[in-house]
């Protein structure tokens, strides 16, 4: 059977606002922007070719075992096959602010989710928030028993277009 692809890709523009984590408000450290600079041009060099500047937590991302734990694997050393394979779209469309997506929304999807499956949980918020404050203040956010939901599952990855755990700009005391 033909892999179909899915692309979960935003577009990397220095002018936008609001793509990171916002740590400066958060933890007090610095946020530094998004640059891309020409150091080759076609014209003059035969070439194309930039210098990217950005945090590895803005736009489109994977956090590795490493970001979470001191003796997680960092990015290189995270195996192929656990972030590609077969997967299954969890549409929870119209969340609205603040919301948690539950075990019930993914069940009432009715996609069947295997072992081994990546789990694509789609809310949309993304397309509706990304780039503005609101995008960070009123975060959609996984509640504990679609983790459990998706856990006992058996799935090995999963991707959303919202923050996994808690709102980031009022995490619980104990994070």
């Amino acid at each position: 059977m033909p892999y179909r692809f899915v692309d979960l890709t935003l577009t990397v523009d220095p002018k936008d606002t609001y793509v990171q984590f916002p740590r400066d408000e958060i933890y007090g450290k610095p946020a530094p922007g998004t640059t891309i600079i020409p150091i080759a041009q076609l014209d003059v060099d035969h070439i194309c070719n930039f210098e990217f500047t950005t945090t590895t937590q803005s736009y489109t991302h994977y956090d590795a075992p490493y970001h979470f734990f001191h003796d997680g694997l960092k990015n290189n050393e995270v195996p192929l096959d656990h972030v590609c394979g077969d997967a299954c779209v969890l549409k929870v469309p119209g969340k609205g602010n603040s919301e948690l997506v539950t075990a019930e929304d993914l069940e009432a999807t009715g996609v069947e989710v295997h072992s081994g499956d990546i789990a694509i949980v789609s809310t949309e918020w993304t397309d509706r928030m990304w780039g503005s404050r609101d995008f960070w203040e009123h975060m959609i956010c996984l509640s504990t028993d679609a983790a459990d939901w998706l856990i006992e599952k058996g799935i090995k990855a999963i991707v959303q277009d919202f923050m996994t755990c808690d709102s980031p700009l009022y995490p619980p005391e104990e994070r």
